[in-house]
């Protein structure tokens, strides 16, 4: 007999999480009973029937105990898969609901499909919602047959496993698995030793800077080993390039550097990747430096960087403050025509001072709130046109902050209050994460200037107890609203469900028009101007209600809202 709606709606991803965490504690319990009996065994120095006896005693309990580490680390990492096959259940379950309530329809406990009370739903909605029903019930039956599967392997001893206590990382992967989900690498990454972790960090950091479920200060260590070591590469790969095409381009040259071809382009790219990586490692020491002389000073944190794409820009994300452990954790999105190069100190400075303004509204302690500045692939010059870059980034930022959720939710900390806050282009971005991202994770969106919202409805955005929050000044700012509905989303200024943030008013421009006797229309700022664009920056700005208004969403304080 299958599953049924009702059945997969009151699973739940927490029970799973705390059997986890049982199995790996067990775990760790026979590993020290394994080191102990190693202890015991070396401090056998006579020798003698009696002693051989005992000796023969402890190999076997070790046997024995290698055996059932084996099995505990199947079972736990058997129940980290079908803990977050359950976290994805639920995300469905929620995206169904959202797609019956914004379209007339309901769903009923036998999983059936009918317009809600006295409204007429249309036939092919209904029917995708059906099938969308169907696919939810589907994935859960898989999810579950794969843990019996596993379960039942272990409970007939047909589960094996050559490792012993004194295997490396014993019963489980050595390295982190391509196929793992978040959930599986933080419960993977916590079952490891302090030695076994620094190990990775030290001669594998490729594998753990951006590994979604590893704790954000680990993954900081690993990128910061990466990152100087990109920095020499790269600095090498722009010189070696320089000299290959000063020799293609001299007739009389050894041929010493041309033994493959190196095109101008190539090396402009690797010359903006050096910028790039270079800034990066500018703005963390510049936090170092400060921080030698005042502790107190928040720490900057390397915890997502990118430069995989020859032909690209570097994609980084700095932190500011304990993320791993922070009450709330606030992530800053840009707009357009930002490169790490020109703008990544300024982006991490900004999602600062929004971070400094959260503490002052909240009155809490520095170690409460904690920032991410993300500075993704962002669209330069005309690229804007185009909503690619946003659906793109959106999965690359809403994977890490769902990591950063496996994470803290294994490691004991516990989900934080997490708010989402991006400007322009950005703002669909944040509006994109809000709608793919797993329940759960994020409780408010914050858009501002925004082009477009990235869904059609505010009930399409997966926020946890939130809601979604929007700031636009009244002029100069012509990037409202201005993407396409059907690729940008509608414009939030003007969709329900969406509360309006301050807008400062005190700064809007007053225009006055004259028309002359030609017909010829002018138009003259009496206050401000009449640049289109002039406030689009405005938001983030010292001094202005914006900043505070967006900040307040940062640590749940009420906000004033626009005047």
């Amino acid at each position: 007999m299958g599953l049924s709606w009702s059945d997969v709606k009151d699973w739940k991803s927490s029970y799973l999480e705390s059997q986890a965490e049982q199995l790996r504690a067990e775990r760790a319990k026979w590993l020290q009973g394994a080191s102990d009996a190693e202890v015991a065994m070396s401090k056998l120095a006579s020798s003698g029937a009696g002693v051989e006896a005992i000796r023969a005693s402890l190999r076997r309990k070790l046997a024995a105990i290698d055996v059932c580490v084996n099995k505990l680390s199947e079972l736990m990492m058997a129940t980290s898969q079908a803990c977050d096959g359950v976290w994805s259940v639920q995300t469905k379950i929620l995206e169904c609901e959202q797609y019956a309530e914004t379209h007339k329809l309901r769903i009923r406990k036998d999983g059936g499909v009918e317009s809600q009370p006295g409204k007429d739903a249309s036939g092919d909605d209904e029917k995708k919602l059906a099938g969308k029903v169907s696919e939810v019930l589907t994935y859960a039956g898989a999810v579950d047959r794969r843990y019996h599967a596993r379960m039942q392997a272990v409970a007939m001893n047909r589960y094996a496993s050559p490792e012993t206590h004194k295997s490396a990382s014993p019963g489980v992967y050595n390295f982190p698995q391509a196929e793992w989900s978040a959930t599986e690498v933080a419960v993977w990454w916590k079952a490891l030793s302090a030695a076994e972790k620094q190990d990775l960090i030290a001669h594998h950091p490729e594998m753990i800077g951006n590994l979604n479920g590893v704790d954000m200060a680990s993954r900081d260590q690993a990128n910061r080993i990466l990152l100087r070591r990109k920095i020499s590469q790269t600095d090498a790969e722009v010189r070696t390039l320089r000299a290959k095409l000063k020799e293609q381009n001299d007739p009389n040259a050894s041929g010493k550097h041309t033994e493959s071809y190196a095109s101008p382009k190539s090396l402009e790219w690797a010359k903006k990747r050096l910028a790039d990586l270079k800034a990066v490692q500018e703005t963390l020491d510049e936090n170092d430096k400060k921080r030698q002389k005042d502790p107190k000073i928040a720490r900057r944190g390397l915890v997502y960087m990118d430069d995989s794409k020859k032909d690209d820009r570097v994609k980084v994300a700095i932190s500011t403050g304990d993320v791993d452990h922070a009450k709330h954790v606030s992530t800053v999105i840009p707009g357009m025509d930002n490169v790490p190069s020109e703008d990544i100190k300024d982006h991490v400075e900004n999602a600062e001072l929004v971070g400094e303004r959260a503490i002052k509204h909240a009155r809490c302690h520095q170690s409460e709130v904690a920032t991410i500045a993300w500075m993704y692939d962002t669209p330069q010059g005309g690229q804007v046109m185009s909503s690619k870059y946003a659906t793109k980034a959106s999965h690359e930022i809403g994977s890490a902050l769902e990591g950063l959720h496996a994470s803290r939710q294994v490691s004991g900390a516990g989900r934080a209050h997490t708010s989402l806050l991006g400007h322009s282009y950005g703002s669909t971005t944040a509006g994109k994460v809000a709608k793919m991202i797993r329940k759960g994770v994020l409780d408010d969106l914050v858009m501002y200037g925004s082009p477009g919202s990235g869904v059609k409805d505010a009930r399409e955005y997966n926020l946890d107890g939130g809601r979604a929050y929007v700031s636009g000044v009244n002029t100069n700012d012509a990037v409202q609203g201005i993407g396409p509905d059907g690729t940008f989303g509608k414009d939030p200024m003007k969709m329900k469900g969406i509360k309006h943030l301050a807008n400062n008013p005190d700064n809007d421009s007053v225009i006055k028009v004259y028309v002359s006797n030609s017909g010829v229309t002018s138009r003259y700022a009496v206050k401000g101007t009449t640049d289109p664009f002039a406030r689009h920056s405005e938001y983030l700005e010292e001094g202005t209600e914006s900043l505070d208004d967006i900040s307040r969403v940062v640590t749940k304080v009420p906000v004033k809202g626009e005047k």
